[in-house]
């Protein structure tokens, strides 16, 4: 039957940090050093994991549950006590936790849209104060502001276009997807991760991408109805073909 956006492995693979941070890492795109915790490795001592972490990475340190969104069970550490309780809230998420090594730096979007060809839109900016963005600054208070398009050299838009288009393929994304990268002080670029089912409603940030791309949402929804219709077209087909 057809339907919009990805499919199941491009969505699975695509929420669980791990798994596309390995992919990511395969196809060449660069991330903010991490490191994976699983919750076996974590009974056996909590704190020789915490010591492992912390000769690897600078604080501050975010830790994030593998399989969660919008930052639920994300917090920042910048002390062992900190690292430690921040892992064992991570864990009442998921079994598996990822400690990142946090970063001074910009973090901007880009919108991707395609099946076997992707296109991108412009690339966008969420402006707000230094730290954790957390689920309240998000969708409770609203701490933060939206730029679009980034301000960004050619040679920025372009690495950031091609590491998103390579991304989502991957991860075997069709149809829709949202990638949110890190631009350092360094000038270092880092794909954050790929939201495989971003808020399609009117005023999201993949609807104001396109919009600011010159595609207005009613043109942005046929185009991702076509993109669910030409996949399931292909499905029919390749089903049809006789072994």
């Amino acid at each position: 039957m057809p339907y919009i956006g990805p499919g199941v492995t491009a969505c699975a693979s695509g929420m669980d940090k791990i798994i596309s941070k390995d992919l990511f890492s395969q196809a060449g795109i660069p991330q903010a050093p991490y490191m994976p915790v699983s919750l076996y490795d974590w009974r056996q001592s909590e704190d020789d994991i915490a010591e492992s972490i912390m000769k690897e990475f600078d604080f501050p340190l975010y830790l994030k549950p593998a399989n969660m969104g919008s930052s639920v069970g994300i917090t920042e550490a910048n002390t062992k006590d900190e690292l430690i309780e921040g892992i064992r809230t991570a864990f009442k998420y998921d079994r598996r936790v990822v400690a990142e090594k946090g970063l001074k730096a910009r973090e901007l979007e880009i919108a991707v849209m395609g099946n076997e060809r992707v296109e991108a839109s412009i690339i966008g900016e969420i402006i707000k104060e230094p730290g954790l963005f957390n689920y309240e600054d998000k969708y409770v208070s609203k701490k933060f502001e939206e730029q679009y398009p980034a301000d960004l050299t050619e040679e920025q838009k372009k690495k950031i276009t091609d590491y998103a288009i390579a991304g989502f393929k991957a991860i075997d994304g069709n149809g829709m997807g949202r990638c949110d990268f890190f631009l350092t002080e360094e000038g270092d670029i880092y794909l954050n991760e790929i939201n495989m089912i971003p808020g399609f409603y009117e005023d999201g940030v993949f609807s104001k991408l396109w919009e600011a791309s010159g595609l207005h949402y009613e043109e942005m929804i046929e185009k991702v109805i076509q993109l669910g219709l030409e996949r399931a077209a292909l499905n029919q087909k390749l089903t049809n073909v006789n072994p």
